[in-house]
C-alpha cells in the first residue's frame, strides 16, 4: 500500500514495514505474528484514516487468524481482531472480546485440533475500507485442520456449531476494530472454501423502488455470488455462478447454504468445487456504466475430501484432515493424464448482479486465469493461462486487443496516468502456485521465466524477450526400484508433502524441478541428503527428516523412478539413452 509518502510492505516472515517512497528507507517495522508459529504474511496491507491494517497466512499449517491496525507515522498498535477464540475462549484483551463472549466462542466445542492448532481463519488478502459506512470488510479463511470432525468433533452442521469467524465476511468499526456484522458464507467449513476472495463495494438499483443501495459483492470459492447490504450485512441474494453438489443450490430463510447429506458425510463423495474453488484469489472488478462484475472463474475441478487411516496419521506440516493421495493411483493407463487435462478449464464471466446471471462468458481451456481491471473506456483486461494478456469490450465480451506475454499474468492488472498518458501494468511469471501443483493439466512443461512486470501504453514499441530455452532431458535417470507396497507409501508421502510444490502425481509444470528427471533420483544418499537433510537448502528446497523417516523418504525415490518409467511406458517420456525399458 503507497500513503503519504510511504509504501507499507507486509514480508512473508510476519513483518509490517513501513518505507520512504522516495528512499527506500525503512522508517518503521513490527514484527505482527509470533514467528514460533508459522505464520506468514501473503497479502498487501491496505490502509485507511490514518491506520495500515494486516492480516496473515498459514491455516493449512496450524495457526489462529487475526487482522491487526497500527498507526501509519509510529506503527504503534491501534487494535487487532481475532477471528476465531482462542482455545480457552478467554479475553485476548482485543477488539473481537466482546462479539466472541456474546455470540462466536459458544460456536465452538471445547476440545478437538483447533484448540491445539488455533483453529485457522485468516484473513490473508481481502481487506476493504467502506468509506460510506467508516467500517473495514475483512474476507475470512478456512478452518485448521479442513476437517470439520476433527478439527471440532463435538460439533455438527445443525447451526450451533458453526464455527464463527471462519469463511465469513466481517465488518468491523473502522476507529475501534469492534464488531458491526458478519455474514458466513460456507457455516463449519470442511471443503476450504474460504471467503478471503476480493470483495467489491457499489451502488446497484435494490432499494426500494430500484433506488441505489449500497451493497458489498463477493464471488467465494462455493460458487456463490453474494450480494449483501454494505451497512448490515443483510442478505440480499446468492446465486449460484457454477456448478456445483455440496448445496441444493440455495439458501435457506436464514441465509444459510441447504447443504446437502452427501457433502456432510463425505463418505467417498466428489464434491464440486473442489478447494481450488469456483473462484480463488484471482481479483474480479466491476464497471458501474455496465453494472456488471468481471470475474475470473474455474472450471470447478472435483476432490474426494476421503477421511481414513491416511488422513489421521498424515506426515505432513500441511494439515488438513484429509487423504492427500486418496484419487491418486502409483499406476494408471495410458491417456490418464491427458483425460485429467480435459476436466482443466475456465472462463471470464461478466456476471448481473441485480440479474443474478451471466451477460456473457469467454471459456479458457485452463483454470486460474488472471485477475481483472475494468476500465472507463468500456475495456476489460486479463491475463491468461495461455501465457496472454487480453482486452475485452466490458459490454459484450468481444476480444479487442491482445499481447503475448512470457508467462502467465495471475494478478490483477492496474492503471495509472503519468504526464497525461494512460499505463497499464501487469505482473507476468509462471511462478504462482497454481503451475506448481497442477503440472499434469499442461499439455507441455514451461520455462521458469522470472518473474517481470509488463507495461504497456498506445503507441508502445518496446519488445519482449524470448521465452527461455527448455533444456531438461525427459528421461529416467536410474533403473526402476522398489515393489507396490514401498510405490505406495511414497506416492503417500509425496501426497502429503512435495506435490505443492513439485506437482500433483510428481508432473512439475517446468517452474520447480521435475523430480522424475532429477539426477539426484538416480543415488540413494544424494536423494536423503536433499530430501532428508536439506543440502539444498539454500534454493529453497528445505529437509523434511523431521517429519518422515529414512525409510519414507527413500519411498518417495522409489515413487518418483516408478512415475518416470511410467511415462516411458505410457509413450510421454523416452527410455534412457544407456538403459533401455526392458533392462530395468
Amino acid at each position: 500500500a503507497v500513503h503519504d509518502g510511504k509504501v507499507f510492505v507486509g514480508v512473508f516472515d510476519g513483518r509490517l514495514e513501513a518505507l520512504d517512497a522516495a528512499t527506500g528507507e525503512v522508517l518503521w517495522s513490527n514484527v505482527t505474528v509470533d514467528q514460533s508459529k508459522p505464520y506468514t504474511i501473503t497479502g498487501a496491507p491496505r490502509v485507511f484514516k490514518d491506520k495500515v491494517i494486516i492480516g496473515n497466512s498459514g491455516a493449512e499449517l496450524g495457526v489462529r487468524g487475526y487482522v491487526t491496525a497500527y498507526n501509519v507515522e509510529d506503527g504503534g498498535l491501534e487494535w487487532r481482531f481475532y477471528t476465531v477464540p482462542n482455545p480457552n475462549k478467554e479475553p485476548d484483551g482485543a477488539a473481537s472480546d466482546a462479539i466472541f463472549a456474546k455470540l462466536a466462542n459458544n460456536t465452538w466445542g471445547d476440545t478437538g485440533a483447533w484448540t491445539t492448532d488455533g483453529g485457522g481463519g485468516t484473513a490473508w488478502d481481502s481487506i476493504v475500507y467502506d468509506t460510506v459506512n467508516d467500517q473495514v470488510l475483512i474476507g475470512v479463511g478456512n478452518g485448521s485442520p479442513w476437517n470439520a470432525a476433527i478439527r471440532d468433533p463435538e460439533g455438527d452442521f445443525g447451526g450451533a456449531y458453526d464455527n464463527l469467524f471462519l469463511s465469513s465476511i466481517l465488518a468491523l468499526d473502522a476507529d475501534t476494530g469492534a464488531y458491526r456484522w458478519h455474514y458466513q458464507t460456507t457455516p463449519r467449513d470442511q471443503w476450504d472454501y474460504t471467503a478471503t476472495q476480493q470483495m467489491v463495494l457499489a451502488e446497484l438499483p435494490l432499494g426500494v423502488n430500484g433506488e441505489a443501495r449500497r451493497v458489498v459483492m463477493q464471488a467465494p470459492k462455493n460458487g456463490f455470488f453474494y450480494v449483501l447490504d454494505a451497512a448490515d450485512g443483510e442478505l440480499l441474494s446468492a446465486t449460484p455462478f457454477s456448478e456445483q453438489n455440496w448445496t441444493t443450490g440455495e439458501v435457506d430463510e436464514n441465509g444459510r447454504p441447504v447443504i446437502t447429506e452427501e457433502a456432510i458425510a463425505l463418505n467417498n463423495m466428489v464434491v464440486i468445487p473442489g478447494p481450488t474453488g469456483a473462484h480463488n484469489w484471482h481479483p474480479m472488478s466491476f464497471n458501474p456504466d455496465t453494472g456488471l462484475v468481471y470475474i475470473p472463474t474455474n472450471l470447478p475441478l472435483p476432490y474426494v475430501y476421503a477421511v481414513n487411516d491416511a488422513s489421521r496419521n498424515a506426515k505432513s506440516i500441511w494439515n488438513t484432515g484429509y487423504d492427500s493421495a486418496s484419487a491418486w493411483a502409483y499406476e494408471y493407463p495410458k491417456g490418464t493424464i491427458a483425460y485429467t487435462q480435459t476436466l482443466d478449464g475456465g472462463s471470464l464471466v461478466a456476471w448481473d448482479p441485480v440479474a443474478g446471471e451471466p451477460a456473457w462468458i469467454v471459456p479458457f481451456p485452463q483454470a486460474f486465469n488472471g485477475g481483472t481491471l475494468s476500465t472507463d473506456g468500456g475495456l476489460v483486461f486479463q491475463g491468461n493461462k495461455r501465457g496472454e494478456f487480453v482486452a475485452y469490450d466490458a459490454q459484450t465480451g468481444d476480444r479487442v486487443w491482445s499481447q503475448r506475454l512470457v508467462g502467465d499474468a495471475a494478478a490483477a492488472p492496474m492503471t495509472y496516468e503519468l504526464d497525461g498518458e494512460q499505463y497499464v501494468s501487469v505482473l507476468s511469471g509462471w511462478g504462482n502456485v497454481s503451475m506448481m501443483i497442477y503440472g499434469a493439466a499442461l499439455e507441455k512443461p514451461v520455462t521458469a521465466e522470472p518473474g517481470r512486470i509488463v507495461t504497456f501504453k498506445l503507441g508502445g514499441n518496446a519488445d519482449l524477450p524470448s521465452p527461455l530455452d527448455y533444456l531438461v532431458v525427459e528421461s529416467p535417470k536410474a533403473p526402476l526400484v522398489g515393489d507396490a507396497d514401498t510405490w505406495q507409501l511414497g506416492m503417500q508421502r509425496f501426497a502429503e508433502n512435495c506435490q505443492f510444490c513439485h506437482g500433483a502425481y510428481a508432473i512439475s509444470s517446468g517452474v520447480i524441478p521435475d523430480l522424475r528427471w532429477s539426477a539426484i533420483s538416480a543415488n540413494e544418499d544424494s536423494w536423503a541428503s536433499v530430501v532428508g537433510d536439506g543440502a539444498l537448502t539454500g534454493n529453497g528446497m528445505v529437509g523434511f527428516s523431521d517429519i518422515i523417516n529414512d525409510d519414507e523418504i527413500e519411498a518417495i525415490r522409489h515413487y518418483v523412478l516408478r512415475q518416470a518409467w511410467l511415462a516411458v511406458e505410457n509413450g510421454t517420456a523416452d527410455a534412457p539413452a544407456v538403459a533401455a525399458a526392458g533392462d530395468q
